[in-house]
């Protein structure tokens, strides 16, 4: 104790209240400057903090300090803390070092920091943050902390380098980030382990995430749930974990596991999606230049190809140019059915394809675009007053018609015309009601046109619906045999 004899009032202050287990109060906020009335020296605090001796004992409640100027560095490397640290509203001349520490749970709540060094920390309790302003890094890598890491209200700043790295830190509680979180500098949680994960759509710096590895086993109910935010999230990663060289899948499976889990499966879905559509954004699907990179491709002369690009060889250009078909297909196959986890959409735009199409043929069959596909019907001439263009006076003298869907003669085993069923016999490939079997546009005779428009109409009614059949079909299979639920 003799080299820790208190110099000024400050530190005789400190060591009564350790003793007492008593708060010392210097001030309301962290001080600006050091004076003898508030100043502590960092190494008779780390004395304290190690538990004191005989003549200054710590009381069991720890040390307590607030509104205190801390000089020089605090120095706990390696060191045993048996009692609880809280050094709120305090401000330190240089960087706290915990590194490979054991401790209890430690307390820097509005404090000016210099920096925070723990890697390897092992705490049986949690490191509060909140409302702390640290101009430097806060190094928390390997670290092991029971309950939460705190960091409402903080403000992290160290531009260019790292401002928060928790890569293959545990924490067995949560880590929690409040909207008024600021953080300048690269931000890592890359292999971490959180319990819950509590933060605020603001708090997260633009292409600072470093996610990959991160595993968090439940999102707070007071931090955004929706997907547009989680993906915002997600987006906020370095540009290199969203590149196609260092794609990292895990942050987006691992948020759509979890959003799953707690029954948000509307944004999980969504989260999924987003992810098939940053791979192809990404050209892990198929790579493909940019639009001016494609036209220098295309445009460049034969030998400035050869001489200044590998990329301008015609083999490379065949194979970016059969990379367009796969591209093509993932993109249809998101906007369609949602890359298989919206097949609900495939029944709605199938849906709205029937109704839209059944328009058309009603249209289509007032217009008298529509005949029996049967010939013997077609040619007979006991119906030729049915026909679009039969005379005034028709050959078996009935009275003109002109619309063989709307002729009373044809048999009564013929299926009359039905435009909604006559779009739902072609949108349903493995169902048959007779309207396509028995019924076809007419390309002839003056309003040929429409007759043409129909036609295509059908075909492409046809080829849909066995799009969508297959289309549902694969999804359903896949649902059987996806685990995760989607």
């Amino acid at each position: 104790m003799g080299r820790f004899r208190a110099r000024h009032r400050a530190g005789a202050k400190t060591r009564r209240g350790g003793a007492g287990g008593d708060l010392c109060k210097f001030g309301e906020i962290a001080p600006e400057t050091s004076e003898t009335a508030n100043t502590i020296r960092a190494e008779f605090l780390r004395f304290l903090a190690l538990g004191g001796d005989d003549r200054a004992p710590l009381h069991e409640r720890g040390v307590r300090l607030q509104g205190a100027f801390i000089a020089g560095e605090l120095d706990l490397e390696g060191a045993e803390l048996p009692f609880y640290i809280r050094l709120g509203h305090c401000r330190f001349s240089a960087q706290i070092i915990l590194r490979g520490a054991r401790g209890r749970t430690i307390n820097l709540q509005a404090s000016r920091l210099r920096g925070l060094i723990g890697e390897r920390l092992k705490l049986d309790g949690g490191l509060l943050l909140t409302n702390v302003q640290v101009d430097g890094p806060i190094r928390l890598v390997g670290a092991r902390i029971a309950s939460d890491l705190e960091c409402k209200g903080a403000r992290f700043e160290n531009p260019d380098d790292d401002a928060l790295n928790c890569s293959r830190a545990k924490i067995g509680g949560g880590l929690f980030f409040g909207e008024t979180t600021s953080i300048i500098g690269r931000i890592s949680f890359a292999h971490a382990q959180v319990g819950t994960l509590g933060d605020a759509s603001d708090c997260w710096p633009e292409g600072s995430l470093n996610l990959d590895g991160f595993i968090y086993e439940h999102i707070s109910s007071r931090a955004p749930l929706d997907s547009r935010s989680r993906v915002a999230w997600l987006d906020r990663q370095q540009k290199r974990f969203l590149a196609s060289e260092s794609f990292a899948l895990q942050p987006w499976s691992q948020l759509s596991k979890v959003l799953r889990e707690q029954g948000h499966f509307s944004a999980a879905a969504e989260v999924d999606i987003a992810r098939e559509d940053r791979l192809r954004n990404a050209g892990c699907v198929a790579p493909l230049p940019s639009p001016r990179r494609w036209w220098a491709i295309v445009t460049a002369p034969a030998a400035l190809r050869k001489q200044c690009d590998p990329a301008f060889s015609s083999g490379a250009q065949l194979k970016l140019a059969a990379n367009v078909i796969p591209w093509c297909l993932h993109w249809f196959y998101g906007r369609f059915a949602g890359y298989g986890y919206k097949p609900f959409n495939v029944i709605g735009i199938a849906f709205t394809a029937w109704l839209g199409c059944a328009g058309l043929y009603s249209y289509a069959a007032a217009r008298a675009a529509f005949g029996p596909s049967n010939a013997l019907v077609f040619q007979n001439k006991d119906y030729e007053h049915c026909r679009p263009d039969a005379q005034e006076k028709p050959e078996n003298g009935k009275a003109k018609i002109g619309n063989w869907t709307r002729c009373p003669e044809l048999p009564g085993e013929y299926s009359s015309f039905n435009s909604l069923a006559y779009s739902a016999d072609l949108i349903l490939p493995v169902v048959s009601l007779g309207q396509s079997h028995d019924w076809a546009p007419i390309t002839t005779g003056d309003d040929w046109s429409l007759g043409y428009v129909t036609r295509l109409a059908v075909w492409g009614e046809e080829l849909f619906g066995w799009v969508a059949a297959l289309t549902l079909a694969a999804i359903a299979s896949g649902l059987v045999k996806r685990k995760d639920g989607g």
